[in-house]
């Protein structure tokens, strides 16, 4: 019977350490003067962490949300992250031809770092020229 208790103690505390690793989500919007902005990617760079906390990256959809996901599509860790966007050189129609300039060139994320906290994060991402 003493063993049985032993082994259980040792599967809950097994089990209890590998699901100790903070997860977070990070969703929101883009947006720039009022407006959604409609294409272009974001990168979370991590600014702490020594090498422990992986870069996140996410497509900002037509309607200006975005969802961000680390490499192997795993949720970000907890910490403080520098946040970069890029516009697309030219924008496609539906065959896939070059047809314009992204109105979004040019335009850049707040060099304020955002932190993340473990669990859930929606966050608005205010866009200047």
């Amino acid at each position: 019977m003493h063993t049985k208790v032993l082994g259980l103690l040792a599967v809950a505390i097994l089990l209890s350490a590998v699901g100790c690793s903070a997860q977070s989500t990070v969703t929101g919007v883009v947006t720039s003067n009022g407006k959604n902005v409609d294409n272009g990617q974001l990168v979370f760079r991590p600014i702490d962490g020594a090498g422990k906390v992986k870069p996140a990256a996410g497509t900002i959809q037509e309607d200006g949300t975005f969802r961000m996901r680390t490499a192997g599509d795993e949720p970000l860790s907890p910490g403080t992250y520098q946040v970069l966007y890029t516009a697309p050189d030219t924008l496609e129609d539906e065959r896939g031809r070059a047809v314009k300039v992204s109105p979004w060139k040019g335009f850049k994320a707040p060099s304020e770092p955002i932190n993340v906290e473990a669990g859930e994060n929606v966050i608005t991402i205010e866009l200047t020229k």
